[in-house]
């Protein structure tokens, strides 16, 4: 079961400062149906693999889901959402922006 509550811990880093990111922050308000998206993460890492991968795809639908009466928006997107792949960054590619966390099996 999802719980758009308590699911996803987001951390805060104090870099030092001159360190600068290439990846702005933003939410699923900013893409549009097509766009492109690039996954990166650790598929099958719950089996002590250890590889960096990135996929790539387009966004098919962005649709609004009600859970205990919270409402979360959602991209749907056409990929193979491997087993330790959720908690992924999903980033714009069209403007180097993260837009959202992967939630998958």
């Amino acid at each position: 079961m999802i719980d758009p509550i308590k699911d996803i811990c987001v951390l805060k880093i104090n870099i030092p400062s001159g360190a600068k990111s290439n990846l702005r922050i933003s939410n699923t308000d900013s893409l549009r149906i097509g766009e492109r998206v690039a996954i990166i993460g650790f598929p099958h890492s719950d089996l002590g693999r250890v590889v960096l991968t990135q996929q790539t795809t387009e966004v098919g639908a962005i649709i609004l889901l009600s859970n205990n009466s919270v409402k979360t928006k959602h991209l749907v997107l056409n990929i193979q959402a491997r087993p330790g792949r959720s908690g992924s960054p999903v980033i714009s590619l069209e403007d180097r922006t993260l837009v959202g966390i992967l939630v998958g099996p």
